[in-house]
């Protein structure tokens, strides 16, 4: 993201620049989930980790097992929830 913005944009700045280029976030923090939830709109879709020990290494594990499962649904927009045992996934917009 730094490469469209400043180091200290705003949640609000990034959601709308992952509106505007379709792109999905992925983020550690539950900031972004109670923003796009209560938006009510159907993006950015969203990949909340949560898990106990996020390394570089152990994130992009996850990611890779668990992206072919998911992008149908982060396509159509939705929030995907994963930590070190579930994935949980809720459509967007949420009503």
């Amino acid at each position: 993201m730094t490469e469209f913005l400043s180091p200290t944009a705003t949640d609000q700045e990034i959601l709308n620049l992952a509106r505007q280029q379709e792109a999905a976030l992925i983020r550690a923090d539950l900031d972004f989930s109670a923003l796009i939830a209560t938006s009510g709109e159907t993006g950015p879709s969203l990949i909340s980790l949560r898990l106990a020990f996020p390394t570089p290494e152990r994130v992009t594990e996850v990611l890779e097992r668990v992206l072919p499962r998911i992008q149908a649904d982060l396509e159509r927009g939705g929030i995907a929830s994963i930590d070190e045992s579930s994935i949980r996934i809720r459509q967007l917009p949420i009503l």
